[in-house]
């Protein structure tokens, strides 16, 4: 398997983890810590979009790392990204690792291959869904299996 369907793959799986979190609060709006895990999800979509747009070279100016959301538009952003990172990695599928110029939020200048940052966003997102799965327990809520060894098993 090649870096960029290997990426592709990985992004099949955040899609994935992210559905059974969002599954989890839809089903759940009273939950004792649901705005805690909202604004931890918001997060987690906002800076897949910021990053994106790093990576096509477009201003994120207007994207707060850290949103006051709710779900739906939660789900409106989650329903866009997942095409916008398979088209980019179909643009640079034979050149992953191509040097990405772009400012973080503090304005500071930065050149990453695009690989390393896809890989960021991948555990990044990985990261904060363990935080959201922290609140459901602490709701008395089992949160839903979503280490990649169960999508591995199964999406093989």
């Amino acid at each position: 398997m090649d870096a960029t369907t290997r990426l592709k793959r990985l992004f099949r799986f955040d899609v994935w983890a992210t559905r059974h979190m969002m599954e989890v609060l839809r089903e759940n709006p009273d939950l004792d810590k649901y705005q805690e895990a909202l604004h931890l999800l918001g997060h987690l979509l906002n800076t897949q979009q910021i990053w994106y747009l790093r990576t096509v070279s477009k201003s994120s100016d207007h994207l707060n790392l850290w949103p006051e959301i709710d779900l739906e538009k939660c789900e409106n952003i989650y329903n866009s990204m997942p095409d916008k990172w398979d088209e980019l990695l179909s643009k640079h599928q034979d050149d992953p690792d191509i040097l990405i110029s772009y400012q973080n939020t503090k304005g500071d200048s930065y050149e990453t291959k695009l690989s390393d940052i896809l890989y960021h966003v991948i555990i990044h997102g990985q990261h904060h869904r363990a935080q959201i799965a922290t609140l459901f327990r602490k709701s008395d809520i089992d949160p839903p299996p979503t280490d990649f060894i169960y999508f591995t098993r199964m999406h093989h």
